[in-house]
């Protein structure tokens, strides 16, 4: 009995140790959130309207979230206003009484001000799928070799 009480501490023991070294890892997610933030910096200290554009484009689901990424887009960011593209006409004007809230959201990301004014657009009815290019979740077709 004391030998099997034994070895179950052990196990426990050993399970906690693997936890422990588990909790410091560093995840893939966290890694990609700090690589995004020490590139955010980067593009801030540019100055150049491009590369915050490029950079809301691409921080885009991670400032609305999911759901309101997959119904907008960014379109074009000049002088502090901010143009963005809604599924639909309903969409838009949903989205119309959020404006402060995008606004303050995309200003907390970036760390400053870049946004003053967000207008929303309908997009134009077209081609109902993401193309690749910019479906970040798209996983790419793998052919294998026949024979």
């Amino acid at each position: 009995m004391l030998e099997s009480r034994a070895a179950i501490l052990q196990k426990r023991a050993r399970i906690e140790r693997a936890n422990e070294r588990q909790a410091s890892r560093p995840s893939m997610r966290n890694s990609m959130n700090k690589a995004g933030d020490i590139l955010g910096r980067v593009v801030r200290k540019l100055d150049r309207p491009e590369a915050a554009f490029a950079w809301l484009s691409t921080s885009w689901p991670n400032i609305v979230g999911k759901a309101l990424a997959a119904h907008t887009r960014p379109l074009r960011c000049e002088k502090g206003c901010l143009e963005i593209s809604a599924d639909s006409k309903a969409w838009q004007k949903q989205l119309e009484q959020l404006s402060a809230d995008f606004r303050l959201r995309i200003n907390q990301a970036w760390g400053g001000t870049l946004i003053r004014e967000v207008k929303f657009v309908a997009r134009k009815p077209g081609p109902k799928r993401i193309p690749y290019e910019l479906d970040n979740e798209h996983t790419p077709f793998i052919r294998r070799k026949k024979g």
